[in-house]
């Protein structure tokens, strides 16, 4: 079993890779993210700093894995608004606001009403 680190490590390789290989690929770039934010209270201090780094690269390149994983994922699915990554759609459309600092996330709705959350694992 690989350790957190490890998992974030693959993690951040996956993003510097995005578009390299198939875009199955990134199905699982985005169950590790999964994994991640489930243990994410165990991981030390420099982990965290880590895939903050690792997170803040995939909100930047969020329009080049949005066009890569629509290719075979669905982004109509159940995950919460804190699981952001698997949103990607409504970040690259601004409908979904991501703080990676206070590890918040905001969404802007066609009602004019916000909803906000907080990231927990």
């Amino acid at each position: 079993m690989l350790t957190n680190l490890q998992l974030i490590k693959n993690y951040g390789m996956d993003i510097e890779e995005c578009g390299e290989g198939s875009p199955f690929e990134l199905i699982n770039t985005l169950a590790i993210r999964d994994t991640l934010e489930e243990q994410y209270n165990l991981l030390s201090v420099e982990e965290q700093s880590l895939l903050y780094e690792y997170d803040r690269r995939l909100v930047e390149r969020a329009h080049e894995f949005y066009n890569e994983l629509s290719k075979v994922y669905s982004f109509q699915n159940q995950k919460p608004i804190t699981h952001w990554w698997a949103h990607l759609d409504k970040v690259v459309n601004g409908d979904l606001v991501i703080d990676l600092i206070n590890r918040k996330t905001h969404l802007r709705t066609n009602t004019n009403e916000d909803h906000a959350a907080t990231l927990t694992a």
